[in-house]
């Protein structure tokens, strides 16, 4: 059989200790090649770090593409940079033909398509294009391309949560698990909470990085307020992580993004049995499902959330009829359930 070779480019952050969705993501991914693909010499190419160095990345892309031959290139980045890197990969194939794959990551690529529809004849040389959702499979679809292909979002745990009922606990535990900026919402949750604080026992723990520049204005937001706590970063995908999660009734999840894509947080609220109240966005509708994982309110509109905090801790037993289902459905996200089925698709062995 013949020895396949694989190159890998994506932000994994291997010489930083910046953490996100993408570095996540990817770190699970190229673990999970690294071992479980039998017949491959696999290579990484860190994406983190290039603007500083972008001649030196280039370089380095460009001889390794063409000289090294690669049978298999996975690109798996930020939409703006992988359109970029689409480009110059137009210009290699042209050199010399190899299997491309590119995974999407968050969920902005039919906004670039409608905004540059030439960026097309790019995304046609790819073997595989991998959205997150239906949602843009359906729409790259009705662009023309038959190369289109979902992979959802995936994590790689082992944690089992324990399903206590704390229903007739007073205090509504609630958690914002998030990149901590107004984009996603943090200031919409903190609103709400506020709101029903005047009336009920409900507290907000909020976890996930912040730029040095929004600290102040968050401490601002919670100043007063000793129900309402940042708590800095929680480890991803650790047992720890998920035995912190177990501990709150309900995530929120109030982003303001319109092209928010498939949320790994949201995931992780599921392994670790909690449901979530999220905003109604486009990609959210495949992955929360209403009355069975979680709860859906208007995006951007706090009344809403707040009506819907206040029936849930009034109803706190639909918190605690739903986990289960949230265990259940995290599965379908386990590495083991999603890879193989991309690496077929890529004629790679597992």
């Amino acid at each position: 059989m013949n020895t396949k070779k694989i190159l890998f480019i994506g932000g994994l952050g291997l010489q930083s200790t910046k953490i996100g969705g993408q570095i996540i993501k990817n770190r699970i991914l190229v673990n999970f090649i690294e071992k479980n693909v039998v017949n491959s010499r696999f290579e990484v190419l860190d994406s983190l770090g290039a603007k500083k160095k972008i001649l030196t990345f280039f370089g380095k892309l460009i001889r390794r593409t063409i000289l090294k031959k690669y049978t298999n290139i996975v690109i798996s980045l930020p939409t703006p940079n992988a359109l970029k890197l689409l480009k110059l990969m137009f210009v290699i194939k042209k050199i010399r033909d190899f299997h491309l794959t590119y995974l999407v990551i968050g969920g902005s690529l039919p906004e670039r398509l409608k905004a540059n529809p030439k960026l097309l004849k790019y995304l046609s040389i790819c073997d595989q294009i991998c959205p997150e959702t239906q949602n843009m499979v359906n729409f790259l679809n009705s662009k023309g391309l038959n190369n289109v292909f979902q992979i959802p979002n995936f994590k790689n745990y082992s944690y089992i949560p324990k399903l206590n009922d704390r229903s007739n606990d007073v205090i509504l535990k609630t958690v914002f698990f998030s990149r901590v900026c107004k984009e996603k919402g943090v200031e919409l949750a903190i609103g709400a909470v506020k709101q029903l604080s005047k009336k009920y026992a409900v507290k907000l723990d909020i976890y996930g990085p912040i730029d040095d520049s929004y600290k102040r204005k968050l401490e601002l937001l919670i100043k007063d307020t000793p129900n309402i706590r940042y708590n800095g970063v929680l480890k991803p995908d650790t047992n720890e992580t998920y035995e912190i999660l177990s501990q709150y009734d309900l995530m929120l999840f109030p982003t303001l993004l319109e092209n928010e894509g498939f949320a790994g947080a949201i995931i992780d609220s599921f392994i670790a049995g909690v449901p979530v109240l999220a905003s109604k966005w486009p990609n959210g509708l495949e992955i929360i499902t209403e009355n069975e994982t979680g709860w859906f309110f208007e995006q951007n509109n706090i009344d809403e959330l707040v009506s819907k905090l206040e029936f849930l801790i009034k109803n706190k037993n639909k918190l605690y009829s739903v986990r289960g289902n949230c265990i259940e459905e995290a599965k379908k996200y386990h590495v083991d359930n999603v890879l193989p089925k991309l690496l077929k698709e890529m004629n790679i062995e597992v």
